[in-house]
């Protein structure tokens, strides 16, 4: 794991890879979400988004983790080629492992950390 620039990390995300997004709140972890996801759908990817509660993921124009769980990977609907995770160290491991059945497919982690 190593950190990088806004201008890196975009370039990554755009060529297909994963990244973790960590700070402290009110940093814009998110707003920068959203630049990325803008992005990636101008490039014609598809994008869910998902966060641990129904108040993070209404915020952030997503639902709930365990609702697209039931919704798309339990029903082997799982299309999207990017996750966005808000909050993503509020998820179960339970959850992760389910989460883990989408495949090799990109993922945009989303952590706020404590000082």
């Amino acid at each position: 794991m190593c950190e990088l620039t806004q201008v890196e990390a975009t370039r990554r995300v755009l060529a297909g890879e994963s990244l973790l997004i960590e700070g402290i709140a009110g940093t814009g972890k998110s707003y920068f979400a959203q630049q990325l996801v803008q992005a990636l759908r101008a490039q014609g990817k598809t994008v869910a988004i998902i966060s641990k509660t129904h108040t993070a993921s209404s915020r952030i124009g997503g639902c709930t983790a365990d609702h697209w769980v039931r919704r798309h990977i339990m029903n082997c609907a799982a299309t999207a080629d990017l996750l966005w995770i808000d909050a993503c160290y509020h998820l179960a491991t339970t959850l992760w492992s389910t989460l883990s059945r989408h495949g090799a497919r990109q993922s945009i982690p989303l952590s706020t950390t404590h000082r």
